[in-house]
This record gives structure tokens, C-alpha cells and sequence, in this order.
């Protein structure tokens, strides 16, 4: 059997946690970018949904003007 000094013990060591951290921060810069990925998603679906928000008030205000255009009424709300 062969003696395995302790400088040769703490480089195994030393590597298989750089090998092991190298994969942990793969495995994160990975979710990081899936998670930005998400929410420039989300970003994007709001600002369509705040564009639609802004079209529908627009429209019913439009509405609101137009129904209040009409023949003038009298006093007792009857048209004159």
C-alpha cells in the first residue's frame, strides 16, 4: 500500500471542492439567468396589459363625451 502524504490529501481535497462550487455556481448562474429570462416575461406582459389598461379608459372617456353630445333637453329633461 502507498503512502498518501498530506500535501497530495488536502490537493484532492482542495480540487474536488473547486470541481464542486464550480458546479454549484453553474447550476445558480443558470437559475439567475432563467429567472431574469421570467421576468423580463413578466416586464413585458405588464407594460402590454398597462398599454391595454390606458386604450380602455381612453375609449370609455371617448364614450362618456359622446353619449353627453345630443339635441339639447329642456328643464324637465325632455328633448326640446
Amino acid at each position: 500500500m502507498k503512502a498518501v502524504s498530506e500535501t497530495e490529501i488536502q490537493s484532492r481535497i482542495d480540487t474536488a471542492v473547486a470541481q464542486a462550487v464550480a458546479q454549484v455556481d453553474a447550476r445558480q448562474t443558470e437559475k439567475t439567468k432563467q429567472l431574469v429570462a421570467d421576468l423580463e416575461s413578466t416586464r413585458q406582459r405588464l407594460l402590454w396589459a398597462a398599454s391595454e389598461f390606458d386604450l380602455y379608459q381612453k375609449r370609455a372617456k371617448t364614450v362618456q363625451v359622446l353619449a353627453s353630445y345630443g339635441p339639447p333637453r329642456a328643464d324637465n329633461g325632455d328633448l326640446k
